[in-house]
């Protein structure tokens, strides 16, 4: 099983990316976790999983002894996607170079790419 994160400099990007992709429903306009692209050029079906398409936290909320949040967390402009299956060739332009698990975020049993 293929493993990657791909890595976008905003959640504009983000969705602009997913539409060319393949990765987004127009019909509910929201991306799609889960399903087949075709490549245009090549007529190759690839499958895919999107585990989740996030920012990455900077700095922690403070919540305070109420469970109130005293100080809101700090999010990357980046957003980041894990994926599971074949990508199409256009996505490896959004490869993150510091590979699969770099923010900690890992699958039970696999091991970050170094």
């Amino acid at each position: 099983m293929a493993l990657f994160t791909l890595r976008f400099d905003s959640y504009p990007t983000a969705v602009a990316a997913a539409k060319a992709l393949g990765f987004w429903d127009d019909e509910s306009d929201a991306l799609r976790t889960d399903g087949q692209s075709v490549d245009a050029d090549t007529g190759t079906t690839y499958g895919w999983n999107i585990t989740y398409c996030e920012h990455e936290i900077i700095t922690p909320a403070v919540v305070d002894a109420n469970g109130d949040v005293t100080t809101p967390a700090v999010l990357s402009s980046e957003v980041y996607a894990i994926v599971t299956g074949q990508l199409p060739p256009a996505a490896y332009a959004y490869l993150d170079p510091r590979g699969y698990g770099h923010s900690g975020h890992l699958f039970a049993g696999t091991v970050p790419e170094s």
